[in-house]
Protein backbone atom coordinates (compact mmCIF):
# COMPACT_ATOMS: atom_id res chain seq x y z
CA UNK A 1 0.00 0.00 0.00
CA UNK A 2 1.74 2.83 -1.26
CA UNK A 3 1.13 6.64 0.26
CA UNK A 4 -0.56 8.71 -1.61
CA UNK A 5 1.19 12.85 -1.65
CA UNK A 6 -2.04 14.57 -1.96
CA UNK A 7 -3.87 12.86 0.57
CA UNK A 8 -0.74 13.19 2.65
CA UNK A 9 -0.64 16.62 2.07
CA UNK A 10 -4.42 17.42 2.59
CA UNK A 11 -4.66 15.52 5.83
CA UNK A 12 -1.34 17.44 7.30
CA UNK A 13 -2.93 20.67 5.57
CA UNK A 14 -6.27 19.66 7.53
CA UNK A 15 -5.03 19.04 10.81
CA UNK A 16 -2.88 22.19 10.61
CA UNK A 17 -5.92 24.28 10.40
CA UNK A 18 -7.80 22.51 12.88
CA UNK A 19 -5.68 23.51 15.68
CA UNK A 20 -5.92 26.94 14.25
CA UNK A 21 -8.95 27.09 14.41
CA UNK A 22 -9.41 25.99 18.15
CA UNK A 23 -6.60 26.78 19.78
CA UNK A 24 -6.76 29.90 21.92
CA UNK A 25 -3.15 30.87 21.31
CA UNK A 26 -3.80 31.17 17.15
CA UNK A 27 -3.42 34.89 16.31
CA UNK A 28 -6.75 33.98 13.56
CA UNK A 29 -8.75 33.05 16.92
CA UNK A 30 -7.32 36.43 19.12
CA UNK A 31 -8.21 38.80 16.48
CA UNK A 32 -11.42 37.19 15.43
CA UNK A 33 -12.56 37.24 18.75
CA UNK A 34 -11.01 41.09 19.05
CA UNK A 35 -12.77 42.05 16.14
CA UNK A 36 -16.51 40.27 17.29
CA UNK A 37 -16.44 41.56 20.87
CA UNK A 38 -16.58 38.83 22.66
CA UNK A 39 -14.44 36.88 25.40
CA UNK A 40 -11.70 34.88 23.86
CA UNK A 41 -12.87 31.84 25.48
CA UNK A 42 -16.19 32.22 24.63
CA UNK A 43 -15.23 32.41 20.91
CA UNK A 44 -13.12 29.57 21.51
CA UNK A 45 -15.94 27.16 22.93
CA UNK A 46 -18.01 28.49 19.93
CA UNK A 47 -16.23 27.41 17.39
CA UNK A 48 -14.96 24.30 18.30
CA UNK A 49 -18.38 22.23 17.62
CA UNK A 50 -18.13 23.78 13.59
CA UNK A 51 -14.26 22.25 13.46
CA UNK A 52 -15.00 19.20 15.57
CA UNK A 53 -17.91 18.45 12.53
CA UNK A 54 -15.81 19.15 9.39
CA UNK A 55 -12.44 18.01 11.29
CA UNK A 56 -14.79 14.38 11.85
CA UNK A 57 -15.55 14.50 7.97
CA UNK A 58 -12.28 14.85 6.79
CA UNK A 59 -10.77 12.33 9.22
CA UNK A 60 -13.95 9.86 7.37
CA UNK A 61 -12.76 10.46 4.27
CA UNK A 62 -9.52 10.42 4.96
CA UNK A 63 -9.63 6.93 6.28
CA UNK A 64 -11.81 5.84 3.20
CA UNK A 65 -9.06 7.39 0.75
CA UNK A 66 -6.39 5.63 2.21
CA UNK A 67 -7.88 2.07 2.70
CA UNK A 68 -9.20 1.85 -0.65
CA UNK A 69 -6.23 3.98 -1.87
CA UNK A 70 -8.78 6.12 -4.15
CA UNK A 71 -8.98 9.75 -3.19
CA UNK A 72 -12.19 10.06 -5.34
CA UNK A 73 -13.62 7.92 -2.87
CA UNK A 74 -12.32 9.17 -0.13
CA UNK A 75 -13.72 12.95 -1.28
CA UNK A 76 -17.06 11.37 -1.66
CA UNK A 77 -17.22 9.86 1.69
CA UNK A 78 -16.48 12.89 3.51
CA UNK A 79 -19.36 15.16 1.26
CA UNK A 80 -21.64 11.86 2.52
CA UNK A 81 -20.67 12.42 6.35
CA UNK A 82 -20.55 15.98 6.11
CA UNK A 83 -24.27 16.23 4.95
CA UNK A 84 -25.34 13.06 7.69
CA UNK A 85 -23.78 15.35 10.02
CA UNK A 86 -25.72 18.19 8.66
CA UNK A 87 -28.73 16.51 8.78
CA UNK A 88 -28.61 14.78 11.99
CA UNK A 89 -27.25 18.55 14.01
CA UNK A 90 -30.19 20.42 11.79
CA UNK A 91 -31.84 23.28 14.08
CA UNK A 92 -29.78 22.54 17.18
CA UNK A 93 -27.75 24.73 18.95
CA UNK A 94 -24.10 24.87 18.67
CA UNK A 95 -23.36 25.42 22.28
CA UNK A 96 -25.65 25.05 25.42
CA UNK A 97 -24.90 28.56 26.88
CA UNK A 98 -25.08 29.24 30.64
CA UNK A 99 -25.21 32.68 31.28
CA UNK A 100 -24.49 32.98 34.98
CA UNK A 101 -20.90 31.42 33.96
CA UNK A 102 -20.71 34.36 31.08
CA UNK A 103 -21.87 37.32 32.75
CA UNK A 104 -19.26 36.03 35.83
CA UNK A 105 -16.46 35.87 33.27
CA UNK A 106 -17.56 39.03 31.57
CA UNK A 107 -18.23 37.95 28.17
CA UNK A 108 -20.53 40.52 27.21
CA UNK A 109 -20.20 42.10 23.48
CA UNK A 110 -18.32 45.21 24.05
CA UNK A 111 -19.83 48.72 23.00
Amino acid sequence: MALVPTTVFGAVLAGAIFGDHTSPLSDRTILSSIGAGVHLIDHVVTQQPYALVAAGASAVGYLVSGTTESTGLGLLAAVVALALAVLVLKGRSAVQRDESVSAHRGSRVRS
